[in-house]
């Protein structure tokens, strides 16, 4: 039963937000319908509910009773990629609070998670949810994957913000050097003519739904962090931290190498231990300070990595010191660069 307010002259027909309501609900079967029509945004909710309760307060301050389960469901989050199966909930509403019991739901890759809270529904109130994880899937596209456990808590503040707090180890994770091209291809400049003038517009990322999460995130691992790709084959250790909001994050720390080869000119270097990748949001920002060394009879040759990893910057050193062209000659060819024909 809700309240309205009539009039004749003008004709109109208005709920009242303010004044009391009453009623009573009860649902059992899928839930995604009645998600479907109470949240609008990128979330998504499938799975077998069952609650039953008394509704009371006002449309502006809704304050129900009763209890609430989901059995068998599925999770998904447009905003931030979260993707979760097997989901189970138990909860229990009291005026405007609903007390989180039990909250478990698992990856799909053998990880899970498991949680408890509450959530205040009123304008003004403050919400938490704690979540452990463990060995949950954070990341899996096509850069990478990692898996981590640990515990984080998400927090809603009185004015509706809303913050995601951690401390994780990160389990594994497997990244992949991307390479921009098949290598032997040549990079052209393409003048396009009568191209039509609102195509860019049509090909602009489509911006994101929902409400940013703000980010406050610890990411530590003693080892199994795997760089494979365009030569590279290491293990890294990680101690980062995670800023921003889901919809601009922000990475800082440090990647230290544990061991690693690198592959130039079709020769292995073994990567120097004291190695270290400085941590940022973009390539441009990462800096790389690294070093690789070949051990040869008659010569020591080292690869060092500077610069950024949009711009990494290459150069090849030895022991006795020696000319370029003579190192890369030892490394290519095993001989002087003398020795070699034209």
């Amino acid at each position: 039963t809700l309240p309205a307010e009539a009039s004749a002259s003008p004709f109109r027909i208005a709920l009242v937000r303010t004044r009391p309501m009453r009623g009573t609900f009860f649902a059992d079967g899928e839930v995604k319908p009645l998600w479907d029509l109470l949240i609008d945004g990128e979330r998504e909710l499938a799975g077998r509910v069952h609650m039953q309760g008394t509704i009371g307060g006002t449309l502006a301050d809704p304050q129900a009773v009763g209890q609430a389960s989901v059995d068998g469901g599925r999770f998904s989050d447009g905003a931030t990629g979260l993707l979760l199966s097997e989901v189970t909930l138990r909860a229990a509403m009291a005026d405007n609070v609903i007390d989180i019991t039990q909250a478990s739901a698992a990856d799909g890759h053998g990880g899970g998670l498991s949680g408890a809270g509450r959530l205040n529904l009123s304008r003004n109130g403050a919400s938490t949810f704690r979540m452990d994880l463990k060995n949950f899937r954070l990341i899996d596209n096509d850069i990478g994957s990692a898996s981590a456990s640990g515990q984080a808590r998400l927090d809603r503040a009185a004015d509706g913000k809303m913050r995601l707090a951690g401390d994780l180890t990160i389990d594994r994770a497997d990244v992949a050097a991307k390479i921009s091209g098949p290598s032997g291809v040549v990079a052209m400049d393409v003048i396009e003519r009568n191209k039509p003038g609102d195509i860019s517009q049509s090909l602009q990322p489509v911006a994101r739904k929902g409400a940013a999460i703000a980010l406050d995130v610890r990411l530590n691992a003693p080892r199994r962090i795997f760089l494979r790709g365009k030569g590279l084959d290491v293990e890294l250790s990680l101690d980062a931290h995670v800023t921003g909001s889901t919809a601009r994050p922000a990475l800082s720390g440090t990647a230290r190498v544990v061991r690693g080869e690198y592959e130039f000119a079709g020769k292995r270097f073994e990567f120097d231990e004291r190695g270290v990748v400085h941590l940022a949001t973009s390539p441009q920002a990462i800096r790389l300070d690294l070093s690789a060394t070949r051990e040869d009879p008659s010569l020591t040759a080292v690869v060092r990595i500077r610069g950024t990893a949009a711009k990494p910057e290459i150069t090849l050193t030895s022991v006795p010191t020696l000319p370029n062209d003579e190192v890369l000659s030892q490394v290519l060819f095993g001989r002087s660069a003398s020795q070699l024909s034209p």
